[in-house]
This record gives C-alpha cells, sequence and structure tokens, in this order.
C-alpha cells in the first residue's frame, strides 16, 4: 500500500530516527506468510524490533485484507481464497479469520511486552483497475473521477468490517495498543478519493503514490504524537 513517503517526510520533519522492515507478501504477523522462502521475515524482525531498546514505536501496515479475502478485496469476482500460510499450512476460508486474529494478537503483545507501542493502520480502499489510467480515462469523457471511479464508504466498511473488528478489539484489550483509520483520509462524503487537484493518490489499484502516501502520512504522525511516541 506504500506509505513510505508519508512517513519518512514526517519523521524527517520531527528529526526522528525509523528503520522499515518490508518482505514481499508477507503480512506483518508471527507465523504467516504467502511464500515458503518467506516465512520466517515476520519472526526475525519481531526478534530484533524486541531486543533493540532504541526503538519504542512499531507500526503494522499491509494490505490485511487483500492476505484474508484474496482477489475478491481488489474487486474481482473469482480468487477469493486467503492468501496466506501458518507455519507452512495453507489456511483456508473457514479457519482464516481465527488464525489471523490470534497470531495477530501474539505479535502485538510480543512487542508490547517487550515496551513497544505498537500502532495498527487500517487497510486502503483499493481498485480492481489501474487508477491514473482510469483518471485519464474519466477526464477525457468529462467525468469527475471523485465520482464515477469512487466507491461508497459502507463497500469498503462490507469487505473491511471484520478485521476492522479485530483490530479495535486488540486496542482495547492489549495495553499500548493503537490503531490508525488512515482509510478516512481516503474517503470524502462517504465516497473514497483517488485524485486530489488532478493528480492520482495512486499509483495502480492498490498501492499509494507519493501524493496519496503524504495525504496518510499527517494522520499518522499525529497517532504518535499523541499516544506518546
Amino acid at each position: 500500500m506504500s506509505l513510505f513517503d508519508g512517513v519518512v517526510s514526517r519523521a524527517e520533519k520531527y528529526h526522528l530516527a525509523y528503520k522499515f522492515f518490508v518482505c514481499w507478501s508477507t503480512p506483518p504477523v508471527l507465523g504467516l506468510a504467502s511464500t515458503l522462502k518467506n516465512n520466517r521475515h515476520s519472526e526475525d524482525v519481531c526478534e530484533y524490533l524486541v531486543h533493540d531498546p532504541h526503538i519504542k514505536n512499531v507500526i503494522l501496515i499491509a494490505n490485511w485484507t487483500g492476505y484474508l479475502e484474496g482477489q475478491r478485496f481488489f474487486g474481482r469476482k473469482l480468487g477469493h481464497e486467503p492468501q496466506f500460510s501458518f507455519h507452512e499450512v495453507r489456511v483456508n476460508q473457514g479457519n482464516k479469520y481465527a488464525i489471523f486474529e490470534a497470531q495477530l494478537r501474539d505479535t502485538v503483545v510480543k512487542l508490547t511486552s517487550a515496551g513497544k507501542r505498537v500502532f495498527i493502520c487500517t487497510p486502503i480502499p483499493v481498485y480492481s483497475f489501474n487508477v491514473p489510467r482510469g483518471i485519464n480515462e474519466m477526464e477525457r469523457q468529462g467525468r469527475p473521477p471523485n465520482v464515477a471511479l469512487s466507491h461508497p464508504l459502507a463497500d469498503y466498511l462490507a469487505v473491511n468490517g471484520r478485521l476492522l473488528g479485530i483490530f479495535q478489539n486488540l486496542s482495547e484489550s492489549v495495553p499500548n495498543t493503537y490503531v490508525i483509520p488512515i482509510h478516512l483520509d481516503l474517503f470524502a462524503g462517504g465516497r473514497s478519493v483517488v485524485e486530489e487537484g488532478g493528480h492520482s493518490l495512486y499509483q495502480d489499484g492498490h498501492h499509494l503514490d507519493g501524493r496519496g502516501s503524504q495525504r496518510l502520512g499527517e494522520r499518522v504522525s499525529q497517532s504518535l504524537t499523541a499516544h506518546g511516541g
């Protein structure tokens, strides 16, 4: 989903140090991975974070629902199988949310028990098409992109509601765990926003570009500040 630009610019503005840990197609959750070669990534990163006394805040960012709902998350009709395994065993439709919630809780508890503050970012709205191309086509037709291409907030909640509930439960039950609702900055008037001032906020259908990242970065910065980060 790419929040890199927004987070980095805020960190540099306030003279804060930062580190990014990224592994392709791997959610930042203990025991979960989308490919066998990445199945130790989250464990290794978590161990590093736990034992580094200089790291006080940990931000967890992912296209979370994409792992849980498969291609349905990206607006397609087929391919709804979960996109991750649990200790190398493929997850199925019946157990995916229970396994995900338990493992995310284990991740958060391990980090907070080591004195870290954990911030979980909500997933952004995504699209089944290339957003910049869609914007160009709408402009060619004389149609406002933020009307013609956008989604109602209700549709976002229908797909992501269960996940948001998991995040909320963690924030209420595990001390020093907070949810950053970054998706709210990509909605206006009850509909999603794909462009600003004639410029796309996305680089494709499910990754923000620099402008979109900057739009969300301020909310991340404010949340860290509000909770002592």
